[in-house]
């Protein structure tokens, strides 16, 4: 079981979020400042070559941001938010269109076919956090 963002961020291949708005995820990935020049997001702790996918709706702009800052840290971004009706996931009546800058990382991470997505934790840890 992991006690913080950092061990989950640190541990995954493949980590995914699915938060509510894009400023909550920009927080999430920049983080609060652990000085004057380090942050506690999550693009600080990912692995080199991981992938971080966000299931958040989120405008261009932030994902723009978002996969910029995860290449220059040698990880990779890939958008995928949930279009679903209220109740319409626990159905499987769901679209998930997926964005990224490399086609091989969808087939890396297996995206188009996994359902539900690999276990990883965080999502859940920060929903904790927030409550």
């Amino acid at each position: 079981k992991a006690s913080s963002v950092e061990e989950v961020a640190s541990s995954c291949d493949v980590l995914f979020t699915a938060l509510p708005n894009g400023s909550v995820l920009l927080s999430v990935v920049f983080g609060e400042m652990k000085d004057e020049t380090t942050s506690r997001g999550i693009h600080n702790f990912v692995r080199p070559s991981s992938i971080y996918v966000s299931c958040s709706t989120i405008s261009p702009t932030t994902s723009r941001l978002i996969a910029y800052v995860h290449t220059k840290c040698s990880t990779e971004f890939a958008a995928a938010p949930i279009c679903a009706c209220p109740g319409g996931l626990a159905l499987g009546h769901a679209t998930i269109p997926i964005s990224s800058s490399k086609q091989n990382h969808l087939n890396k991470s297996n995206l188009s076919c996994r359902y539900p997505p690999p276990k990883c934790k965080f999502s859940e840890m920060i929903q904790k956090q927030q409550m």
